[in-house]
């Protein structure tokens, strides 16, 4: 089970500080290895393989 699943609530709150560091002008960067699940908070997608950029979306 995934921790989003088991700890909805702590997911919740870990988007609305992401939201809001955002909203203040802060970058952020989410290592994330289901980026579907943070596409919508995220100006730009870079993948990064064994340390070398593969793609920029």
């Amino acid at each position: 089970m995934k921790p989003a699943q088991k700890y909805p609530a702590l997911a919740h709150r870990l988007v609305e500080v992401i939201v809001d560091l955002r909203r203040e002008g802060m970058s952020v960067i989410l290592p994330e290895s289901a980026p579907q699940h943070s596409e919508r908070m995220v100006d730009q997608i870079i993948v990064i393989d064994r340390g070398a950029i593969t793609s920029i979306e």
